[in-house]
């Protein structure tokens, strides 16, 4: 197979992958919104309605926070990775982008705008809740927001081009 061309068309194959991304984004979402909503609504009850909000990692079984895990794992990686592979404030594969027609540059930097988005506002979720007000109910969303933090961190000092030796 070395030398042969690719039968799959590169636009193909790139529309395969933002849906790939942006379905793995989706399950994320869901999956931690979930989790995150059952602690603030088993936490900001009265005493008197639920006695104990330590019950929320109950809810979910091994196999959902294993998914959600994963998932959130692959979804960081991706942040991360393209946000470190960006020059310093650009979203990423801009100067890819650049021989794109304006509709496929609005599209492609519209996803790229929403999967960072959402990825920041799932992850401060998860530290606010998670570690902030409730981090005895549920080590699955604590554990989440913690890593996120560290993780916002890393891609931050990619984005805006911090280097800590200068």
């Amino acid at each position: 197979m070395t030398g042969q061309r690719s039968v799959i068309d590169p636009s193909f194959r790139k529309a395969f992958a933002a849906s790939l991304a942006l379905a793995l984004l989706a399950v994320y979402t869901v999956a931690a919104m979930a989790m995150i909503l059952a602690v603030l609504e088993s936490c900001t009850k009265t005493p008197a309605d639920v006695p104990d909000c330590d019950t929320v990692s109950e809810r979910f079984g091994d196999g959902y926070r294993y998914v959600l895990t994963t998932v959130g794992g692959l979804v960081s990686a991706l942040v991360v990775g393209q946000l470190g592979a960006a020059r310093p404030g650009e979203l990423p594969r801009r100067e890819q982008r650049a021989e794109y027609s304006r509709l496929r540059r609005i599209a492609s930097g519209t996803v790229v705008a929403i999967y960072l988005i959402v990825w920041a506002g799932v992850g401060f979720s998860s530290l606010i809740v998670g570690v902030m007000l409730y981090p005895e109910a549920s080590s699955t969303v604590s554990d989440m927001g913690t890593v996120w933090l560290g993780l916002a961190v890393s891609a931050g000092y990619a984005y805006f081009g911090i280097d800590r030796n200068q």
